[in-house]
């Protein structure tokens, strides 16, 4: 993860916690794939939406900052 000052962090979590968590995960998408088809494809519609702004504003990147990148 990357904070404000762009500084790295990396996040250790407990193995019970982490199963906690990617079992609600799981739980989640079992919710959303139980839902009626109507549902579902209102859920779709509204995410590729959101996925379309984001990628709106997602800058370009040219190949000449990727081979001159400062990564210190």
């Amino acid at each position: 993860m990357k904070s404000l000052r762009n500084k790295e962090i990396v996040l250790f979590f407990p193995v019970l916690a982490l199963r906690d968590l990617l079992i609600g995960l799981e739980h989640q998408l079992y919710l959303q794939h139980s839902l009626p088809e109507q549902e579902q494809e209102k859920r779709q519609k509204a995410k590729s939406i959101h996925v379309r702004k984001m990628h709106e504003n997602i800058p370009a990147i040219l190949r000449e900052e990727l081979e001159n990148a400062d990564i210190n």
